[in-house]
């Protein structure tokens, strides 16, 4: 009787969320891991407040914070909840678990008591672990070798059927891990498609080498040092590449459908022309007023003469009228059918526009967003003898602005438009206030044009 009682308040103070959990797994997490001591999350949950399983019981989320107790011991606590899913009355064995996500913030250094027998579970598709929230500037907490690197690899290891493979927030100390070793994710994860590295750091040279990896997703990588990143995927689909630091890129991904570029320095990129890229998306934040970042964006161009859509986050549109080296580079781009760029809604950006659909003569889709907060650089001054080019977009079918019409500038900016854009069947306007906008939609519709079926939508912008 005394045994059920126990039991039974046991079963009262347990957090909400425990109370999905069958009672053969709580058993054996509590039997190999003394939650009072080395899980500290909050007194009430009992560190149990961020373990939860799905609905489809096929994803686990373990988060743990300052964690001070056995590795070993907390490995094998996943080695036999990986192993134990088949024993549910609800679940099937052939319905282990696919996904497994796990958290560590605040911890100390593992000891080096790490759990390393393999679990073998063949089932797991998709895993991602996170270290400690990423700081900067470098030579910070981030880079101290406190995050436990070497357990991590050790216990990603077991797992060599992974498909997708997410790593947050970690420090990369070495060649013991995946810095200087192009042949770690080929190696131990054959069947690798998708890798993401968030807001991790290493010292100064991450090489990424697999040759079924089909996705590519870097986020806020930082170096101490300059940032060595090499690609070498020949079947690499899609890649997003965002670092902190200056790096020499170099990319050798020959099938390559789809480059971003979302921010970032390199004073040196090693690129094959890639004729197999269909969208490329660049932004250059310190481009504003010609920075140096401008450099790139040639460079970019040069290498991605097939793209169909190019979007230009953040880069000013006088970069094409200040800089005459891009100039060599537009021609490339006779299939461009979509361009995303950010200018004003102004007699300047019509300069430039009558200058870029001379060049793009198959642009089908044209999207502005005047909202970015740039100037025209003093060096911008038109003669007053230029005139707008008597230029037709004849290709020209769809214009979206982001961003309020007002003014005389505004105005004229569309008495360009409407007279260059030949063929233009609609006109998006997304802004924050539709309603003040609605005036807008008559005068437009009057305003002079060569298209008679003009359909113009004023609508909601969404952030």
């Amino acid at each position: 009787m005394e045994k059920k009682k126990v039991a039974k308040e046991t079963t009262e103070r347990r957090p909400a969320v425990l109370q999905q959990l069958p009672d053969h797994v709580l058993q054996q997490i509590m039997l190999h891991l003394d939650v009072k001591t080395a899980v500290r999350v909050s007194s009430a949950a009992r560190g149990w407040r961020h373990l939860w399983f799905d609905s489809q019981r096929s994803h686990i989320h373990l988060d743990i914070r300052d964690f001070h107790g056995d590795w070993g011991r907390l490995f094998d606590v996943v080695d036999r909840m990986l192993r134990h899913r088949g024993t549910d009355t609800n679940t099937q064995p052939e319905s282990a678990i696919t996904e497994l996500h796990l958290s560590f913030t605040g911890q100390r250094a593992a000891p080096a008591t790490a759990v390393d027998r393999s679990a073998d579970p063949q089932k797991l598709l998709r895993l991602s672990i996170s270290g400690r929230t990423p700081s900067w500037p470098p030579f910070s907490r981030r880079f101290v070798d406190s995050e436990p690197p070497r357990w991590a690899f050790s216990f990603l290891k077991r797992f060599r059927f992974l498909k997708e493979l997410t790593l947050h927030a970690m420090h990369f100390p070495d060649e013991a891990c995946i810095e200087g070793s192009a042949s770690f994710l080929a190696g131990n994860f054959p069947s690798l498609e998708v890798l993401r590295l968030e807001g991790c750091s290493c010292y100064w040279k991450i090489p990424v080498a697999h040759p079924r990896l089909k996705q590519l997703y870097i986020r806020s990588l930082a170096s101490v040092f300059s940032l060595r990143l090499g690609i070498d995927a020949p079947q690499l689909d899609k890649l997003e590449v965002e670092i902190e630091t200056m790096a020499f890129l170099r990319i050798s991904a020959p099938a390559l459908r789809e480059f971003r570029w979302l921010g970032g320095y390199s004073r040196e990129i090693e690129m094959q022309k890639l004729n197999s890229i269909t969208e490329v998306e660049i932004a250059l934040p310190d481009n504003v007023g010609g920075g140096r970042n401008s450099s790139m964006l040639p460079i970019f161009l040069e290498m991605t003469p097939g793209a169909t859509s190019l979007k230009l986050c953040s880069i000013s549109i006088h970069v094409f009228y200040l800089k005459p080296d891009l100039d060599e580079f537009l021609p490339h781009f006779g299939c461009l059918r979509h361009l995303e760029i950010a200018a004003k809604l102004c007699k300047e950006t019509a300069y430039v526009l009558s200058h870029m659909f001379h060049k793009f003569p198959q642009l089908q889709t044209l999207t502005i967003d005047p909202n970015w907060k740039f100037e025209y650089p003093p060096t911008f001054t038109p003669q007053s003898s230029r005139e707008v080019l008597d230029c037709r977009a004849s290709h020209l079918r769809i214009v979206t602005i982001y961003g309020s019409l007002h003014g005389s500038a505004a105005k004229k900016f569309m008495v360009f438009l409407l007279k260059s854009a030949v063929a233009l069947k609609k006109i998006v306007i997304k802004c924050i206030n539709p309603e003040a906008q609605l005036p807008l939609k008559d005068i437009l519709l009057n305003l002079p044009r060569s298209s008679s079926d003009l359909n113009i939508e004023i609508c909601k912008r969404e952030f």
